[in-house]
């Protein structure tokens, strides 16, 4: 597996701080920037949808393709929000790259330290994406793979 440099995947939800949250791609004018350790309350939700007409969408298509309900766990920097959970928004449509997104059982029960941000835009808060390493990336899909195969393996006893 090889992945280009301009398609460098990326994680919204990594398991350290970033080396350098300074690198990280925020708007220039982001407010209420958070580093904070997290668990997912529920799987995020993919907010495109699919179009089956073949045409164009009758809707316009979200800034960012995915939605998360988030449970602070720990605030490393920045302000903590006022209640226990914050709702996320991320991956944005307007990149073309691989995204690691938590999905199996194992994954969404881990603990991740995000950054959130407040974009100026339009009041969204927002996750930063983390660039990863070829390595880390290809670990992700064989455990996703993993998970896969047992689930929709008729002969498997257990599918969650």
């Amino acid at each position: 597996m090889n992945i280009a440099e301009t398609e460098a995947a990326v994680t919204y939800f990594p398991d350290r701080v970033p080396d350098n949250i300074a690198a990280l791609r925020l708007p220039q004018n982001a407010k209420d920037v958070i580093v904070a350790r997290v668990r997912l309350i529920q799987q995020p939700v993919y907010m495109v949808g699919r179009d089956d007409s073949g045409g164009p969408s009758a809707t316009p298509l979200p800034k960012d393709n995915y939605f998360a309900q988030l449970k602070i766990l720990a605030v490393e920097s920045g302000v903590s929000p006022a209640s226990g959970s914050i709702d996320v928004r991320f991956g944005s449509r307007a990149e073309i790259r691989p995204i690691m997104v938590p999905y199996t059982p194992d994954q969404l029960r881990r603990d991740y330290i995000v950054t959130i941000y407040v974009d100026p835009e339009d009041g969204e808060r927002r996750l930063a994406p983390v660039p990863v390493s070829q390595d880390q990336y290809a670990q992700w899909l064989a455990e996703q793979s993993a998970y896969d195969v047992l689930r929709f393996n008729p002969k498997s006893k257990t599918k969650k």
